[in-house]
């Protein structure tokens, strides 16, 4: 995909039964429009090869879409609730979703069948460790670190509460997660507190560089502070 600072385009895309004016950096084209949810979209995710996208909706559902031809493979459904987030293990085996009922449910990829579940009130985050079998699941209840693939609680975070963002960093050592006027750094293997930051104002994301411990979150003032 190319992209240049100059020679953008507008051009007219026509959305379901309406259309809309954007405007496109030269080289860069529409390639797909996925239809089907009838409600909000939440955190998508894709596999770790690509191959798979899957979109949880409010609607209670959980698409999954291939990439090569962008059709509809499954549709994931036992969520009692709106379907908030979505996240594949480091091999693409295993689809977690969480939900408004409270739980997060593992999924078999290819057969789709529920291979467990785990109740995480109020679910915020959810992602697999980039390094090892390992699932971080945040909340406003409850923060913990589960094994893969027995669901085993391998660290909880009681002293953290009303965690609105987690990630690990991209090599897997380090868990940042982030409260409304806090962000801690966790050594992964040991569940070791390694930095603190507290802040007057709510965090309301965070993301680890890619390559590096530079981490970044945003705030309420409409700003992104950067640390390492």
């Amino acid at each position: 995909m190319r992209r240049r600072r100059d020679n953008t385009a507008k051009e007219r895309r026509k959305t379901g039964d309406s259309a809309r004016d954007l405007v496109l950096p030269d080289g860069i084209e529409l390639v797909a429009t996925l239809r089907g949810h009838t409600d909000v979209i939440g955190k998508i995710a894709w596999s770790p090869d690509g191959s798979l996208l899957a979109t949880p909706s409010r609607d209670g559902t959980v698409r999954v879409w291939g990439t090569e031809s962008f059709e509809l493979g499954h549709t994931v459904t036992g969520h009692e609730g709106g379907a908030r987030f979505a996240a594949f293990d480091r091999h693409g085996e295993i689809l977690a979703t969480a939900s408004d009922d409270g739980t997060i449910r593992f999924w078999d990829v290819g057969s789709w069948h529920e291979r467990g579940q785990m109740s995480i009130p109020d679910c915020r985050a959810l992602t697999f460790s980039p390094r090892e079998n390992a699932l971080l699941a945040a909340g406003l209840e409850r923060t913990a670190l589960f094994e893969v693939p027995t669901w085993n609680v391998r660290r909880e975070f009681d002293d953290l509460h009303d965690v609105i963002g987690a990630a690990f960093n991209p090599d897997g050592s380090l868990i940042a997660l982030s409260s409304f006027r806090k962000l801690e750094i966790w050594d992964a293997s040991d569940a070791r507190v390694i930095s603190q930051i507290q802040d007057e104002l709510w965090l309301t994301c965070l993301a680890f560089a890619p390559h590096s411990t530079l981490v970044a979150y945003g705030l309420p003032s409409n700003s992104i502070e950067l640390w390492d």
